[in-house]
């Protein structure tokens, strides 16, 4: 987005290793798997994931030479295959209720909050679903009903991801 070409070979060096380690159910976790292990995604790190790839497809789309002409995309291109099993993670990964899902195996399986609620719905939205859907309303009255208390922002029980999450969702 700088549009400093000294970063560009990281960058595309960061977004190859971002896709190299996307899960077979279309999200991303903590750790690499093994291809004889069982996989897990996390919604709250592919949240954090699908910012990246975002920030990719902005950059690829913003490249153009002195004259205005588009030039390519440097390297930094998402595939659809990627968006596509990312988009089913997310699919996945949300209950009829519309409460997103932490985890689709182990650690914190099923769990729901209101802050993966803002997540599924931030992800949603960057994948270019619209605002309007049933679903998509239900996610927002369920986030609008336990917005963060900035009286409790320092309490134990406060979730920043929540006020992170929430704050994108509800602004996109």
């Amino acid at each position: 987005l700088s549009g400093d070409e000294n970063l560009r070979v990281p960058v595309v060096r960061g977004l190859r290793f971002l896709l190299s380690r996307q899960q077979r159910s279309g999200g991303w976790d903590y750790k690499c798997y093994a291809r004889n292990e069982e996989p897990r995604s996390d919604l709250s790190i592919t949240g954090f994931c699908l910012m990246a790839l975002n920030a990719c497809r902005a950059c690829s789309e913003r490249r153009s030479n002195n004259h205005g002409e588009t030039e390519g995309d440097g390297g930094l291109r998402v595939p659809s295959r990627c968006l596509e099993a990312l988009r089913a993670f997310v699919e996945s990964s949300t209950t009829r209720s519309g409460e997103g899902l932490y985890a689709d195996a182990g650690m914190g399986f099923m769990r729901t909050s209101t802050s993966m609620t803002a997540v599924n719905l931030y992800a949603r939205r960057v994948l270019g679903q619209s605002m309007d859907t049933e679903l998509q309303q239900r996610q927002t009255t369920l986030i609008l009903r336990n917005l963060p208390d900035f009286n409790n922002a320092k309490s134990w029980h406060s979730d920043p991801y929540q006020w992170y999450y929430a704050s994108l969702a509800l602004v996109m």
